[in-house]
């Protein structure tokens, strides 16, 4: 199915659904990361082509990793567990760097939002998170 008919098929609530399928791509995609192997690299092409039908939609990626943006977000982030939501720095950084730079720019406050979540990421390391033991 192309990206027209995926957004065809969600209909006109198409954004927030894209951002629960983007949000829950990402949890999987730290699921992934963490366990190594092949797996992460689909799981980022499947969060790259949800984005895609995201932002054709008039959406925005950056939504899934904030959740005060969005009141469905919150929900979301409130649902998932606090070791995960702890790691969406790491989510963050995989999903940017397979962005094209012009893409990532385009968002509103996108150098602020890059800055706070590479601060969260430096706390990982910094509290010593067991989970990123885990990453290969």
């Amino acid at each position: 199915m192309g990206r027209g008919g995926v957004s065809q098929v969600l209909g006109r609530n198409a954004v927030q659904m894209l951002d629960f399928l983007l949000f829950f791509s990402v949890m999987d995609l730290i699921s992934a990361i963490l366990k190594g192997g092949e797996r992460p690299r689909k799981v980022l092409d499947r969060c790259l082509y949800i984005n895609d039908c995201l932002e054709e939609r008039g959406g925005s990626w950056v939504t899934a990793f904030q959740p005060t943006k969005e009141k469905h977000m919150t929900v979301l982030h409130q649902a998932a567990s606090d070791e995960f939501c702890n790691l969406l720095p790491l989510a963050f950084f995989s999903l940017a760097a397979r962005l094209p730079l012009e893409r990532a720019g385009v968002q509103q406050d996108f150098v602020c939002f890059a800055l706070e979540m590479y601060d969260r990421f430096v706390q990982l390391f910094v509290d010593g998170n067991p989970l990123l033991d885990q990453v290969q």
